[in-house]
């Protein structure tokens, strides 16, 4: 349905960003949860409501600091 008052290159870019939050959003919760055996459930649960709940901060926040803090850690598996 179009809008009279909003011109349709408004709807195009709103559309765009969302697909865009949505798929960051997405692969930060798959990238959390593939290094669950590195948390523990409480990090892990905090980690995935954050990225929920604030999708864009809350995945920036994953990659830039959450992650790196992980490559730090001994991999169990590994040991």
């Amino acid at each position: 349905m179009h809008n009279p008052v909003i011109p349709q290159q408004y709807d195009i870019s709103w559309t765009i960003a969302l697909v865009a939050v949505l798929a960051l959003m997405v692969a930060a919760v798959v990238s959390v949860v593939r290094n669950t055996e590195r948390m523990s459930l409480p990090a892990t649960v905090v980690w995935i409501v954050g990225v929920v709940v604030l999708p864009v901060l809350g995945s920036l926040v994953w990659f830039l600091v959450g992650r790196r803090d992980l490559r730090r850690r001994p991999d169990p598996l590994r040991s």
